[in-house]
């Protein structure tokens, strides 16, 4: 079960840190391609760098989850780097 998400693609807001972060791990580690967001940039940068030393690329995407706007941009941002979007995860 190691790759059972391989060709899927996931977001997960919040990826920042803390739930968000693990559950991107967990899915990039299961082989999903993975965006996250977060409205701090340096918790990107430090998630980034984490996810990266794990062996995953992920697509870091500033977006405040109060924001519609922010969000909107962030799934168009996901969908035209990876071509479609399966799994939401907050």
């Amino acid at each position: 079960m190691a790759n059972s998400l391989d060709g899927y693609v996931a977001i997960t807001t919040g990826g920042g840190s803390g739930l968000g972060l693990s559950h991107a791990c967990v899915l990039g580690s299961r082989g999903a391609k993975v965006a996250i967001t977060d409205f701090k940039r340096d918790s990107l940068d430090r998630a980034r760098t984490e996810l990266e030393q794990t062996g995953i690329d992920a697509l870091c995407l500033l977006a405040d989850n109060r924001v519609v706007s922010d969000i909107k941009a962030a799934v168009t941002a996901a969908e035209n780097e990876f071509g479609k979007l399966d799994v939401l995860g907050q």
